[in-house]
């Protein structure tokens, strides 16, 4: 039966029961003889996909026990694919052989782990002094990457213990993107990590994503310099103006207000009402707010400014008569 090929092997083993006496035999005679090679650019094997995929306890003892070189390394490579039901046995069974290099296939089980959060397992691997966790295929994502756009904290925190490892900033802004808020906070506290890095990208980021608790934490950072832009860039997102605003250090009423007329404009209702409470803002009719709402077919949003300029007038107009009655 060793002349089949590794797919046609796989295919029978598809279809006979797990405890059957003729599964165990192909098992015991088969399996150790099996090549399964796999192409350096394929993640798992394809070859062996065949047979791994319907795997049993049997099998698998009898390819760990299988003296050729390619099938070790093979089934280790495909062992944390999502199927790989042995994954935890295999990879901690090969780790540290040194007939099996766990940086095969450009570091793709210890980026998979860090995809998967699985802490043990990538402890495990960078205690392998053959493991660099910065090894990886051109424009594929680092394991540090890996870990932190998935949102795993404990292993983002574990990678940066290691001085191998180069965090970018744009590792950064993907954890903030996603909003995984114990990934930033593990982050900020690596010196290397500037949450004012490129003209406080990682603030615009967290503005444009909707992310005001990410951006509540960012601004704790002394490095953060707001500028303007920020607030312009706020007009649609009503909770991370809000956040913006308390912090104090950007003025609404910059430009004649431009950001009111941008939010009157669009006809966000929520950034109007907020933006109407501060009496920095300029309400009158040269702020132009109310006759853009008007043209765009805010009705509500009109609504909203003509009353807070009437009950500005108003107000003038009490503080101007108590003047009076004062002189």
């Amino acid at each position: 039966m060793s002349h089949f090929s590794d797919d046609v092997i796989g295919s029978v083993l598809q279809f006979v029961p797990r405890q059957s006496l003729k599964r165990i035999l192909v098992a015991q005679h088969v399996l150790p003889r099996l090549s399964l090679k796999y192409h350096p650019y394929d993640w798992c094997g394809y070859n062996a996909g065949g047979v791994m995929a319907h795997l049993c306890d049997n099998d698998v003892e009898a390819l760990i026990r299988n003296p050729h070189r390619d099938t070790r390394q093979c089934l280790f490579n495909w062992a944390f694919e999502p199927d790989g039901r042995h994954a935890t046995r295999i990879l901690r069974a090969f780790v540290g052989n040194p007939c099996i290099d766990p940086t095969a296939i450009f570091n793709s089980v210890l980026v998979r782990a860090c995809e998967h959060g699985d802490l043990s397992l990538v402890c495990l691997l960078l205690s392998d002094k053959r493991v660099h966790p910065m090894h990886v295929f051109r424009d594929q994502p680092t394991p540090l990457s890996a870990a932190a756009s998935h949102g795993h904290a404990l292993v983002v925190a574990r990678l940066l213990q290691d001085p191998r490892v180069k965090p970018h900033q744009l590792t950064f802004c993907a954890a903030i993107a996603k909003g995984h808020k114990a990934v930033v906070q593990v982050m900020l506290k690596d010196k290397r990590i500037d949450a004012g890095h490129h003209s406080n990208l990682p603030v615009a980021n967290a503005i444009d994503n909707n992310q005001p608790t990410i951006l509540a934490l960012l601004l704790q950072d002394k490095r953060v310099n707001l500028c303007d832009r920020n607030l312009l860039r706020s007009f649609n997102r009503p909770a991370c103006m809000a956040i913006l605003l308390q912090d104090g250090r950007l003025d609404p009423s910059r430009a004649e207000s431009e950001v009111l007329r941008w939010a009157a404009e669009s006809g966000e209702k929520d950034t109007v009402a907020l933006l109407l409470q501060d009496d920095r803002v300029d309400v009158s009719a040269k702020n132009d707010a109310s006759r853009l709402a008007q043209e765009h077919g805010h009705i509500e949003v009109y609504a909203m400014l003509q009353t807070k300029q009437k009950r500005r007038r108003s107000d003038k107009g009490k503080e101007i008569s108590k003047r009076r009655k004062l002189q």
